[in-house]
């Protein structure tokens, strides 16, 4: 198991860096495009809030269920930033 940091660490990483590539977009967009990246970018913010709160929110008394904890939240939010770009690459 990661530790919480390393997991923190990657969950701000992956959000940053759609946001790196979602930002041009909503900046050379117009009408309907711009407000669909606008939604993009609150999702992504959303996604970052959500996860960061799950690493602290683990089953502390449950000690043998940690470990599967943290490797289903990091595919849960491996599959919700692959859905992101999917979103972003339909733009």
């Amino acid at each position: 198991m990661a530790s919480k940091r390393e997991i923190k660490k990657y969950i701000h990483e992956q959000c940053n860096a759609f946001a790196g590539k979602a930002y041009p977009v909503f900046l050379s967009a117009e009408g309907e495009k711009r407000e669909k990246a606008d939604a993009l970018l609150h999702d992504t913010v959303e996604l970052l809030d959500e996860y960061t709160s799950r690493v602290y929110n683990y089953p502390k008394k449950q000690k043998d269920a940690i470990g599967g904890y943290f490797a289903n939240l990091k595919t849960d939010f491996d599959e919700s930033v692959d859905a992101l770009y999917d979103k972003l690459n339909s733009l």
